[in-house]
């Protein structure tokens, strides 16, 4: 039977967390966001896009001080820090509004039309 698959796709900043992904860092860090910010808009400036320009700024960040230096294993441990929007998460046996979705796609009604949902966040 064919499967037929509803995405929903998402922005993440502001739509699934009240702050920007960046903050874990900053507050980690101890440095403002304006600060942070204003190093990436001298990117923007140049020609860089925005995602590509934050980018670089934590990059060089990096680069001039090692307690900015990031690892695989340090973004994966901030990420989960980064706060979601009530109904989003499953943390702690919480009940999400993914949950309410699948249980309106499992209703008998639904199921002779095979559908799956799927999610999808961008950063940009």
């Amino acid at each position: 039977m064919k499967e037929n698959i509803i995405a929903l796709i998402f922005d993440f900043d502001i739509t699934l967390s009240p702050d920007f992904q960046q903050q874990v860092l900053f507050d980690k860090w101890n440095i403002q966001a304006s600060d942070f910010w204003k190093i990436a808009d001298k990117h923007i400036d140049n020609g860089y896009d925005m995602e590509h320009a934050y980018l670089k700024a934590l990059i060089e960040l990096g680069r001039s001080d090692e307690k900015y230096a990031l690892t695989n294993e340090d973004l994966f441990n901030y990420g989960k820090q980064v706060k979601l929007y009530d109904g989003l998460t499953k943390a702690n046996n919480a009940h999400s509004i993914f949950d309410d979705l699948n249980e309106i796609l499992n209703q008998d009604k639904y199921q002779e039309h095979n559908i799956k949902l799927e999610c999808y966040c961008s950063i940009v």
